[in-house]
């Protein structure tokens, strides 16, 4: 299996990165397009964009988890994965007093509070 497929070219992977894209979609004002070299590569089209990378990143992993566990990625489960990444990130933020990193990176998910 290549990585193409593993990330991109599989027909259930396409459709996880479908609604990872809805999802990212309607949560920012920005439309984005998770194409090939987007998903595979990271996105690039705004400097810099943490979230976007952040999610897509995390995205992989879970893409990855989900293959050597046997199960198909599941969009409600993902954004389960990355409010608890928020969690942990806004605790760290917290602890380090470094609110406005974190508050710049996050602000379009400030619902999760």
């Amino acid at each position: 299996e290549s990585i193409y497929h593993l990330f991109f070219s599989c027909i259930h992977v396409n459709d996880f990165w479908t609604k990872v894209e809805n999802w990212i979609n309607k949560n920012m004002i920005k439309n984005i397009v998770l194409n090939e070299k987007n998903v595979i590569l990271g996105y690039e089209y705004e400097n810099p964009n943490y979230l976007v990378n952040s999610i897509i990143l995390s995205a992989k992993r879970y893409i990855y988890y989900c293959k050597y566990n046997n199960c198909l990625p599941v969009i409600l489960v993902f954004k389960e994965r990355v409010k608890y990444s928020y969690k942990i990130e806004k605790q760290i933020a917290n602890n380090l007093h470094q609110y406005n990193k974190f508050n710049t990176k996050w602000e379009i998910f400030s619902q999760w509070e």
